[in-house]
């Protein structure tokens, strides 16, 4: 769904409404569900994968902030 990938500046926020999935986050994986928040720090190697057999989509709310120097 997205591959893994870092951000130099940004935090990320996701909070799933419906569905599951799994992130991965600098080499571990997470399996998130609703109801479930998840912060990505800047420089955190991140990725999103949705079981092939998941009836729901994954749908969240993101939200990203960049912090620092533009």
């Amino acid at each position: 769904m997205m591959p893994e990938h870092e951000h130099e500046s940004m935090h990320e926020i996701f909070f799933v409404l419906e569905g599951t999935g799994t992130f991965r986050i600098d080499g571990t994986d997470h399996k998130l569900e609703p109801g479930m928040m998840l912060h990505i720090a800047p420089k955190e190697k991140h990725g999103i994968w949705v079981p092939e057999e998941e009836e729901v989509a994954l749908r969240m709310a993101v939200c990203g902030v960049t912090v620092g120097d533009l």
